[in-house]
């Protein structure tokens, strides 16, 4: 903010809208980079344009083939599309994420919701049980925790810790050696 309290950042800064443009324009010329379809895509799916979002992720998985992150970001813009179902090509695209990286955090969320949307939950919380572990924060956790208990599950109990927390030493001194050490 300025010294009248008026914030001429958003004044100098291009709007998110103005920003996709642009990456769209520069693809049209640039068609062969690939990060700038994954920025595209995952900016038309921060603005619900899922539709463009598709296309985007097209171009990143016709870019880089089997790659878990292409797989399952194409398998999301896909989901959302047809109103967050997963069935057909999503969960395949899924499937084959998990089966290049069976831990992918995202896959084996989006796993999960096509469990429960099959009618699945111990398949589903098989999914995020196993994804429990690998969450760093605990406001995920504590969702996925819920998702586990809503689909009947137990969430699984934190691993035992396996530091020290004390340490006993014992010394014996060689009775040639005792004159030496001080008392």
């Amino acid at each position: 903010p300025d010294l009248i309290g008026v914030d001429t950042r958003a004044e100098t800064q291009p709007d998110v809208e103005t920003m996709v443009a642009r990456t769209a324009a520069h693809l049209k010329q640039y068609q062969e980079d690939q990060r700038g379809w994954e920025m595209l895509g995952h900016a038309y799916m921060a603005l619900a344009r899922y539709p463009e979002a598709i296309d985007a992720f097209e171009h990143v998985y016709a870019m880089a083939g089997e790659d878990p992150n292409a797989l399952v970001s194409y398998a999301d813009a896909l989901a959302m599309s047809a109103g967050g179902k997963l069935g057909g090509k999503p969960i395949e695209l899924i499937n084959r994420a998990l089966a290049l990286e069976p831990n992918h955090r995202t896959a084996l969320w989006l796993a999960g919701m096509a469990a429960m949307e099959r009618d699945e939950p111990a398949r589903a919380v098989n999914y995020w049980q196993t994804l429990m572990p690998l969450l760093e924060d605990a406001n995920s956790k504590a969702e996925v925790a819920t998702l586990i208990e809503q689909a009947g599950g137990t969430p699984a109990a934190p691993a035992a810790s396996t530091s020290v927390s004390s340490i006993t030493v014992r010394v014996e001194i060689a009775p040639e050696s005792a004159e030496d050490v001080p008392a």
